[in-house]
């Protein structure tokens, strides 16, 4: 029921908060704590979305939208305790996405969202349905979060100030990646953790750079132009658990691949607006067989390739409803093959699972 964040010098509650209430209003909250303390989660029903259709065999279905905290922590009485804690605070407890851009996951339940509106990293937790939020100060008013990843620590990128900002899970900052690193424009990230290797697509700079997970640079690959190899305005980045980063390359309307240390390997796509061409890549991922995703921001959907570049499947269509997008941006895929798609203009994202072996 709490322990969820807010923005610093808004803090929704928080132990000094309760310490403020009246006797009277702390009565009347725990009343209400206790009264919907036994009711249990409201469990989401089993999705019947799936793509392909049937007769042909299933291959990914939808499971839920998180467009708030609401969505993740659902009790039969939550409407009447948000209500009366935000009569009685001032405040509300519910974190709403806005213009989510970047998702990550970790292995204990937890999403992590970038949010380019409200300037904010979300976590939501699916086991536990917990919510919490954290962002970083920055003297520049223009400044927002685009990419994010988690290995031990949470680390993101803020394109305007050209920087990458290392968060333990508490949202304190570790260290900060800067000048010093020579970005342009730092957005899509990657982590290779058994090779303890960072990556960073600096888009500006048309290349992607490589430091160790405490911020140290390393090394650095790729130049402007359209050969194999070489980049035009890179975006998003995945790194696959054998090792290869794949690189969005967005104006040159395809997908790159590269060994952990940089040198390519294959590419997918071209420009088109036919399936198995892109308008507008944006997020790239790859499941636990070697499937590789790539959403397109213009035609409102994802699609699916082998390694050979061979179009498999697509999902998706333009729209609000469950399954459809508006403008998808950053795509991550977690041990377990859920799918996490940030539906930027949607204000959510949306959570999907490749259904192996079924």
């Amino acid at each position: 029921m709490g322990g969820w964040e807010g923005r610093k010098g808004g803090k929704v509650a928080s132990a000094s908060q309760l310490l403020n209430l009246s006797t009277s209003q702390l009565l009347i909250l725990l009343l209400l704590l206790v009264g919907c303390a036994s009711a249990p989660l409201i469990e989401e029903p089993s999705s019947n979305i799936i793509w392909p259709k049937p007769p042909d065999k299933a291959r990914i279905r939808f499971l839920k939208s998180i467009s708030n905290s609401e969505d993740i922590v659902k009790t039969k009485h939550g409407g009447w305790l948000k209500k009366t804690w935000t009569f009685l605070t001032g405040e509300s407890a519910e974190k709403v996405l806005v213009a989510p851009y970047g998702v990550t996951a970790d292995t204990e339940g937890n999403v992590y969202v970038a949010d380019r509106d409200t300037r904010e990293i979300f976590s939501f937790n699916l086991q536990t349905r917990k919510s919490y939020s954290f962002f970083f100060e920055t003297e520049d008013l223009e400044d927002y979060p685009i990419g994010i990843v988690i290995a031990e620590d949470i680390y993101v990128t803020y394109p305007n100030s050209v920087r990458a900002i290392i968060f333990n899970k508490n949202g304190k900052v570790v260290n900060e990646i800067g000048k010093d690193a020579d970005l342009k424009r730092p957005t899509g990230v990657a982590v290779n953790a058994a090779k303890g290797l960072l990556y960073v697509a600096d888009t500006l700079g048309h290349e992607i750079k490589a430091f160790d997970l405490s911020g140290k640079p390393l090394f650095t690959f790729g130049k402007r132009g359209d050969k194999d190899g070489e980049f035009n305005y890179p975006t998003h980045l995945f790194a696959a658990k054998d090792g290869t980063v794949y690189v969005t390359d967005e104006l040159n309307f395809r997908i790159q691949a590269f060994t952990y240390d940089g040198k390519f390997l294959f590419k997918i796509g071209k420009g088109g607006t036919v399936p198995g061409t892109f308008e507008s890549p944006k997020g790239v991922a790859v499941d636990s067989e070697g499937n590789v995703y790539v959403a397109d921001a213009m035609a409102d959907s994802v699609q699916v390739f082998n390694r050979e570049g061979k179009l498999l499947l697509f999902f998706g269509g333009s729209g609000s409803g469950d399954g459809q997008f508006d403008g998808p941006a950053g795509m991550f895929i977690d041990k377990d093959d859920r799918i996490y798609i940030a539906d930027l203009y949607n204000s959510r994202v949306q959570v999907f699972q490749y259904l192996k072996g079924e």
